[in-house]
């Protein structure tokens, strides 16, 4: 049977607000109309301002991903802060 749940503790080194192991990421990827739809959640994270700032940054990487999984070139990739 193919993995279809992800489940991983996550944080940065050295970070203040969201050290190691201090939130959860947790990924489903669901078999839907011939192709697979990934569904993500992100929880602990500390505050409205981790949240928005890590929802931009999931955001850009998925949106490369998606162009990625479509046999696109996503291109070079400069981050979420550069765009």
């Amino acid at each position: 049977m193919p993995v279809h749940r992800l489940a991983y503790t996550f944080g940065w080194e050295g970070g203040q607000e969201v050290p190691p192991g201090s939130s959860l990421i947790e990924i489903d990827l669901i078999e839907r109309d011939g192709g697979t739809l990934l569904r993500m959640t992100h929880s602990g994270l500390p505050n409205e301002a981790q949240c928005a700032s890590h929802n931009n940054g999931w955001a850009h990487y998925l949106g490369r991903l998606t162009i990625a999984a479509g046999g696109g070139n996503p291109g070079i990739d400069y981050g979420p802060a550069q765009r």
